[in-house]
């Protein structure tokens, strides 16, 4: 073979090769078939049904009609089933079948084709394409008579079991057949309906039809079928059939069957206890006792429990006789309230009965009786009698307390007291016997009774107290006291007085507070306190005598004496003569008290008093904001001042745009001699408020005890009025800066805040990277509210910079900002040292860093930092710190080339057949 013939035989094998890499679609014609598809269902014609996912053996009907001519003895349809599809009989994913029946055209429209299908559990739900090839038989062999494709459906379907599937043991009598439903497939069960039957004629089924709802997917449903079973099917196996309706996912009605079975066994008597506590019980006084049952059986009915107790257990409350119609598993609890009586022992034994009689769970009537045995103690009552006072007085009439206190845990009950007295002594009022009555345990009682100790009698008095009740044991007992009480002799009335204050302030009115007390063991009467002043002191609104009435032992009565002392030059003294006249109750004699006071009369110092400002918001006020002004008055003087009223006001041309919050007049009772008292007041200040101080009008008026006073005075607060720099604009010039060039920087500024800026200082940070030519500090003494101007810098950028090596602007997410942008609103404060150049001056960033600094009407600083962004270009014009110019191409699809790749290469070949057939004619 020439090489020529090489060539072209390379050629031929690469285009072969090529023609295997592209693909190529390969569509599979359809025979036409004289038979078309009517319909594909699962299940016979006449009880269609829904097939699901891991189903086995499912009948697949296809029914198709005949439209050909001819007649046709037999027909076998070969189905290729889609994957995970089986055919149940040979197990290969093609099924077959023979219809046996002649196919007439005049008298078979449509003939039915069966199919059994094993479905896998992997298969999803949906819609699933199968091939069927027809063929027809002539002679001896089979003809193809055309394919046809049909749908099969698969749908999440339910499959409801019931379990368990072991025989259930159950008990003779009524009781709960527990079953479960359960769906074990992915589809919805709807309309689920369990009818129950047995062929048993011995049980009883309560409830033989049970609807159960919508079952989920993989869902247990609990069921409870109540039925009777008579002790007479003990040791028997009895079927309970169950008939299961439901809807498939499908729509079609489908009935399952399942047997569960009853083992019915010889129950064992129920474990079922009977209780009483407590078993010690107090002797006199109610005890709550418990009769507790306690069942470990499922259910026990008609039970009925007796307490049969003793004669000396009294019921209170509840009943010995308790009926309930049912217990289930658990406890019930029944009170009971009994007394035991006539107890005379500290100890004793009693016995008594409980019965129990039940029907259990089987149906069994069950009974039994037990003895019960009760302690009963008894506690001695304790009972406390005491007099009051423990003393006598002689020669007046005395009044004596007589208590009695039940100190035990138990009552008593019908007490009475039988009191003696000696002859010596007068009792008034009382014959000698008190009836007391029911004393509670704790309670206490009292009886006041009045007698006269005459002044002549013995240092001691014998009273003897006699108690008589019945316990709570209904026994009945008596108790005895004596007493001894010594006899103290008589000592005439006391009284005492005193007086505060002791010193008073020349030429003021003042209040002296008089204390009187009865210092004596006995009621003083009839009182007369008469007052005498002298040595420059007078009464003011009172004649000098007061009528105080009686006074009880130890009671104090208060008096407020309204005096006016002389004015003097020098401290004074002045003398209150105090005399009470009174009748003694013993004696009936009228007695007379004497009291003498020195009081202390100094010059009066007059002062005003002292008003001052303590503390307000931030030591200046701001507008826009609630301010708390706090008012401190305080009372320099040696005397009090009394109605003290403080009026508060703003001047007119200031109140437009401030308000107070608070009522403009405060009112203060008194204040005392060095005190002081502080009051709030709320100020607003307006947002629009403009002017740089705030005067508060402050009228203060008070009584100094002889006349009142008016004093005036003013605070003037400073206001706050902040101002606030933005940047409106800025520009660099050139906007591209060379190493070495000279550019410039400008800025724009107006104050939208709400007063000046003063003290205005812009400049610009060093940095390495740039030289100020003309200063890099621009001052400016003021710029007005709503004022704007143009500020400019000068630099050289350092020759030394690299163009090459900074690196790019950092935008932080945004565009590159504009030589010309323009500020929506102030710029964010930032730390100088923030914006400080590094060591290395390629790692700069090349902007310049605007620092700017004012302050408001009260000298309070304000701080900004404005990074400028410049852009450096080397000395061949190549823009650093912008976006680069990115050179690419489109990358060419696989496909496409390979597409490409086809004809070219045809080209070629062709070409280089054409060339060698050239060369080899010529060399023909």
């Amino acid at each position: 073979m020439s090489m020529y013939r090489r060539l072209l035989f390379m050629v031929i094998v690469v285009l072969l090769m090529l023609s295997t890499v592209i693909p190529v679609a390969v569509v599979k014609a359809q025979q036409s078939s004289p038979f078309e598809v009517v319909g594909v269902f699962w299940g016979s014609p006449s009880s269609p049904a829904s097939v699901g996912p891991g189903m086995k053996t499912q009948r697949l009907t296809v029914a198709l009609r005949y439209t050909g001519n001819e007649i046709l003895a037999q027909l076998k349809a070969a189905l290729s089933l889609p994957y995970c599809f089986i055919d149940s009989i040979s197990k290969s994913s093609i099924a077959e079948t023979i219809y046996t029946q002649t196919v007439n055209p005049q008298s078979v429209s449509v003939i039915y084709l069966t199919f059994w299908i094993d479905v896998d559990e992997s298969v999803a739900s949906g819609e699933y394409t199968a091939y069927l090839d027809l063929y027809k038989y002539e002679g001896d062999r089979w003809s193809p008579l055309g394919e046809l494709s049909i749908v099969i459906s698969i749908r999440d379907v339910a499959n409801l079991v019931i379990e368990p599937s072991q025989p259930i043991t159950v008990y003779p009598g009524y009781s709960n057949v527990t079953i479960y439903a359960k769906n074990t497939m992915g589809g919805y069960a709807y309309g689920v309906m369990i009818r129950i039957s047995t062929p048993s004629q011995q049980i009883s089924i309560f409830e033989t039809k049970i609807d159960l709802g919508d079952v989920k997917p993989n869902d247990i449903v609990e069921v409870n079928i109540p039925i009777y079973i008579p002790s007479s099917t003990i040791g028997l196996l009895i079927p309970l059939n169950m008939e299961i309706n439901y809807v498939d996912a499908g729509g079609f009605n489908k009935t399952t069957t399942s047997t569960v079975y009853l083992r019915v066994e010889q129950p064992t008597e129920p474990d079922v206890k009977i209780e009483v506590y407590p078993e010690t019980l107090i002797a006199g006084i109610e005890n709550t006792m418990y009769i507790k049952i306690n069942s470990s059986a499922s259910l026990i009915r008609n039970i009925s429990i007796s307490m049969d107790l003793p004669q000396q257990i009294m019921l209170v409350r509840g009943s010995s006789r308790i009926t309930l119609d049912k217990l289930e598993t658990g406890l019930a609890e029944f009170p009971l309230v009994v007394v035991p009586i006539g107890i005379s022992s500290q100890r004793t034994v009693l016995q008594a009965y409980v019965s129990l009689s039940y029907r259990d769970q089987y149906d069994i009537i069950r009974s039994g009786r037990e003895p019960i045995f009760f302690t009963v103690l008894y506690q001695p009552t304790n009972i406390n009698i005491d007099i009051e006072p423990q003393t006598l007085a002689a020669g007046r009439a005395n009044r004596i307390t007589v208590t009695v206190e039940n100190l035990g845990s138990l009552p008593i009950c019908d007490a009475a007291m039988t009191i003696t007295f000696p002859q010596v002594v007068m009792i008034r009022d009382f014959n000698g016997k008190w009836l007391i009555g029911d004393l509670k345990p704790g309670e206490k009682k009292s009886l006041e009774i009045n007698i006269v100790v005459p002044s002549i009698t013995s240092e001691f008095i014998q009273i003897t107290a006699l108690l008589t009740y019945i316990d709570s044991s209904y026994v009945s007992r008596s108790e005895g006291r004596t007493f001894t009480l010594p006899v103290k002799q008589y000592i005439g009335p006391r009284i005492d007085a005193s007086i505060k204050p002791n010193t008073l302030v020349g030429g003021t009115y003042s209040t002296l507070h008089l204390t009187v007390v009865n210092r004596a063991d006995r009621t003083l009467s009839d009182i007369v306190m008469t007052a005498s002043p002298s040595g420059g002191i007078s009464l003011i609104g009172s004649s000098g005598k007061w009528n105080l009435g009686s006074l009880e032992p130890g009671e104090v009565i208060e008096i407020n004496l309204t005096v006016y002392a002389d004015d003097v030059q020098a401290t004074r003294t002045a003398m209150l003569m105090l005399n009470f006249n009174l009748i003694d109750s013993v004696t009936n004699e009228v007695k007379t008290e004497s009291f003498s006071f020195t009081i202390l009369i100094t010059p009066r110092l007059k002062r005003e008093l002292e008003v001052s400002v303590l503390q307000w918001t931030q030591q200046v006020l701001r507008v826009g904001e609630i301010n708390n002004i706090t008012i401190s008055i305080g009372n320099p003087n040696n005397y009090e001042v009394r109605s003290v009223i403080l009026r508060v006001s703003i001047p007119a041309e200031q109140a437009a745009q401030s308000a107070l919050l608070a009522p403009d007049i405060y009112y203060v009772d008194v204040i005392e001699p060095g005190g002081r008292t502080s009051i709030s007041i709320p100020l607003y200040l307006a947002p629009t408020y403009s002017q740089q101080a705030l005067t508060l009008l402050m009228s203060l008026s008070y009584f100094d005890g002889a006349m009142t006073f008016t004093i005036s005075k003013n605070a003037i607060f400073p206001v706050t009025l902040p101002p606030a720099l933005n940047i409106t604009n800025y520009a660099v010039t050139p906007a591209a800066v060379s190493p070495g060039q000279t550019f410039s920087v400008s800025l724009s500024l107006v104050n939208r805040g709400r007063g000046s800026a003063y003290n205005v200082i812009i400049r610009a940070a060093p940095s390495p990277l740039y030289t100020p030519l003309l200063g890099s500090e621009t001052y400016i003494s003021e710029i007005n509210k709503g004022a704007s101007t143009t500020v400019a810098f000068s630099f050289r950028l350092s020759a030394e910079v690299n163009a090459s090596a900074i690196p790019p602007t950092p935008t932080t997410g945004r565009e590159p900002p504009s030589m010309n942008r323009t500020f929506e609103g102030p710029s964010r404060p930032r730390n100088a040292t923030q914006d400080r150049a590094p060591e290395n001056i390629t790692a700069i960033v090349p902007r310049v860093i605007i620092l700017i600094t004012y302050e408001d009407n009260v000298g309070r600083q304000y701080n900004m930092t404005i990074p400028i962004p410049i852009t450096v270009v080397s000395a061949a014009g190549a823009a650093v710190g912008g976006a680069g110019i990115t050179a690419g191409g489109r990358q060419i699809s696989p496909i496409l080339a390979a597409a490409i790749a086809v004809p070219v290469i045809a080209a070629i070949s062709v070409g280089a057949y054409l060339i060698a057939r050239r060369v080899r004619i010529r060399k023909t």
